[in-house]
């Protein structure tokens, strides 16, 4: 229901991390009629497999960057 930006999640794993990340971007791997936004929709997720909680970005980032 709610879109990020790449931006916006670059800046979440770099504070969460501690770490600031060089973001290179190789126009080899760039499409021309690359998808701009893409939002998906929890009303639907919810009535396809019932209620699921709601996890904030951060707190799914904050797990797979501390995970060992």
């Amino acid at each position: 229901g709610k879109a990020y930006t790449l931006n916006e999640v670059i800046d979440l794993v770099q504070t969460i991390s501690g770490y600031k990340l060089e973001v290179r971007v190789n126009p080899h791997f760039v499409r021309a009629n690359e998808v701009k936004v893409l939002v998906g929709s929890k009303d639907r997720l919810d009535a396809a497999v019932g209620a699921v909680a709601t996890i904030p970005l951060e707190d799914t980032l904050r797990w797979m960057i501390e995970a060992p």
